[in-house]
């Protein structure tokens, strides 16, 4: 448990433990990463391919991907333009992530951010409302769902986006 040097709170630590231990068996975790200028406390990543080869296997002649990542940050004390500059960094590095080409059929990717602090309601109907879709080349080349999660450890809420409810709710709930 001495991963994440940077977080003093132990109870955000071992919610973030509890969310890779649900996560490891099928994800990739690395912890205190950064990608493109940005830090995350934990990193998740799955890949399911699906390919057909015709005589051997080095020649696919039809086949697809599909990625998942899971960028999880803990924030102290959050403020409304802290859940902005989040919200534009997830938009920002959707397409890096999901490095579309011809195999990639679709990527999705989960902010959560957890914090120490209570927010405004109308930032609370902006995550619940918040899914970013990006096409790439008329979706030959897939597309990218992106979504964000808010975790207020001050009141043990767990505020989830509409889309992905189910699956955003089952990883965050019952962890303590």
């Amino acid at each position: 448990m001495s991963r994440l040097y940077n977080i003093d709170n132990e109870n955000v630590k071992n919610y973030i433990y509890s969310i890779s231990s649900k996560l490891m068996r099928h994800f990739d975790l690395e912890y205190q990463v950064e990608i493109e200028n940005e830090y995350f406390d934990l990193y998740a990543f799955h890949r399911n391919d699906f390919f057909k080869s015709f005589l051997t296997r080095s020649t696919v002649y039809e086949g697809y991907s599909i990625f998942e990542h899971i960028l999880v940050r803990y924030i102290p004390v959050c403020r409304n333009e802290d859940i902005d500059n989040f919200k534009n960094m997830l938009i920002r590095i959707s397409p890096l992530l999901s490095k579309p080409n011809k195999f990639h059929k679709r990527s999705i990717i989960t902010g959560i951010i957890i914090t120490d602090s209570v927010l405004d309601s109308e930032y609370l109907k902006f995550i619940k409302k918040f899914f970013y879709r990006k096409s790439y080349k008329y979706s030959f080349h897939g597309w990218s769902e992106t979504t964000l999660a808010l975790v207020s450890m001050s009141d043990n809420n767990i505020y989830l986006p509409r889309v992905r409810k189910k699956d955003i709710s089952n990883l965050l709930n019952n962890l303590n």
